[in-house]
């Protein structure tokens, strides 16, 4: 993520500068007295214009900017994700910095309220607690096993390996062994 927040930097970095190279030409014509000077700043603008190729470049840029902003909002959302996931607490200090230099609207995608889709049923289901622990009573283990079942057994959302892991975290005592 880290690469891609320094490719924009880039990017943007190239596109003032190439902006405030025009922008002085600019200054330049407007400030001309005669029309010999402005005739040859013209001539120096389209010249500068054919070799830097400035609309080509600028078009580019801001398509490339844009793949580049929606691929970090793409890795915020994948990361939030996953610490939901993991059940880790969630960061909520990853900047939302993606502007748009182009004369587009923003369309990059807000990781937070990509996450709050995420249905009510398999947010619970990915938060919920482990069962209670089981000890190894063979007495118990009908309720333990309902238990089990209701919590995390029958969650779609968890895989295999999750509900494994959650499984053996439960287990203590002579239900280890």
């Amino acid at each position: 993520m880290v690469l891609l927040v320094s490719c924009l930097s880039q990017i943007k970095t190239g596109i003032d500068s190439l902006q405030s190279k025009i922008d002085k030409m600019e200054l330049q014509y407007a400030n001309a007295k005669s029309k010999t000077e402005q005739k040859e700043l013209i001539q120096e603008i389209e010249d500068f214009e054919k070799e830097s190729k400035y609309s080509e470049i600028l078009q580019e840029a801001e398509g490339f900017q844009y793949v580049v902003e929606v691929n970090i909002a793409d890795t915020k959302i994948k990361l939030r994700k996953v610490q939901l996931k993991l059940k880790l607490p969630v960061q909520c200090d990853i900047s939302e910095e993606s502007t748009s230099t182009s004369g587009e609207s923003n369309r990059t995608t807000n990781p937070a309220r990509e996450i709050e889709e995420i249905p009510e049923e398999n947010r619970r289901c990915r938060l919920a607690k482990p069962p209670p622990k089981f000890y190894g009573n063979q007495e118990e283990f009908p309720e333990y096993w309902a238990l089990y079942e209701s919590l995390i057994d029958n969650c779609n959302e968890l895989t295999t390996i999750e509900k494994i892991v959650l499984l053996k975290e439960s287990l203590k005592g002579p239900a280890e062994a």
